[in-house]
């Protein structure tokens, strides 16, 4: 990590603020984070994980779950229907890293290296077993070590990062 202090910003001097510039994983993009609180790598950390909540929006807005149309305003109803997602993806998530697990992820995900989601590949197993192809996983869980098998969406940007 490298870290410029009071840094001002822009045309109009915005700041002071404090710029970290890092490299969370060897060969992935460099990240640089404009911070007015101090800087520490708790906060690249954290960043982190604010990444990861975004992409969960984008699936829930756009990606596998559509929410943007589903034309509901009223906060109870949008309340229920989040806790209904939210413990399917969770379903979901878990049912597709059984499958990878297991070694089954050709069968729903026909990419070389594994190019789809976790939540994807779980929803794409569910889907299939109810058409009587799969089965389900009966017993599934969550790990909270790191991915061993992570996603790879181009062989050009696989070649990428290990450069």
């Amino acid at each position: 990590m490298h870290l410029w202090p009071s840094v001002r910003v822009g045309k109009e001097r915005f700041g002071t603020v404090d710029l970290p510039m890092a490299h969370p994983e060897r060969g992935k993009e460099r990240w640089y984070v404009l911070s007015d609180a101090p800087v520490s790598l708790q906060t690249l950390w954290e960043y982190g994980l604010r990444l990861q909540t975004e992409q969960q929006f984008k699936d829930n807005k756009s990606g596998c779950l559509g929410l943007e149309d589903c034309r509901l305003r009223e906060v109870k109803a949008l309340s229920r229907l989040y806790l209904v997602v939210a413990l399917t993806q969770l379903y979901a998530v878990a049912q597709g890293t059984v499958v990878v697990e297991c070694g089954e992820r050709s069968r729903v995900d026909p990419h070389w290296f594994r190019g789809m989601s976790y939540l994807k590949i779980g929803i794409e197993w569910v889907k299939r077993s109810m058409h009587g192809r799969l089965a389900l996983q009966e017993a599934v869980s969550l790990s909270g070590t790191p991915d061993p098998f992570p996603a790879m969406s181009s062989r050009r940007q696989h070649r990428q990062r290990l450069e």
